[in-house]
């Protein structure tokens, strides 16, 4: 449980301090930063998919 703990402290960029006790705490911190990461990467996805959208539909005009 301790490893998990430090990957995920180590994904985020974020340390845990001071650092849970009980091994229920250290569950929790590690499921809820995978939660976070998760709600970053949606939300950076909906932010650039509009412009992703918009680049491939000028990639594929037609020209008359």
């Amino acid at each position: 449980m301790e490893s998990s703990l430090n990957a995920i402290s180590m994904l985020s960029g974020q340390p845990v301090e001071p650092a849970p006790a009980t091994p229920t705490g250290r569950f929790f911190i590690a499921i809820y930063g995978l939660f976070l990461q998760c709600v970053f990467i949606l939300s950076i996805g909906l932010v650039v998919t509009p412009f992703i959208h918009r680049q491939l539909h000028k990639w594929h005009l037609e020209e008359d």
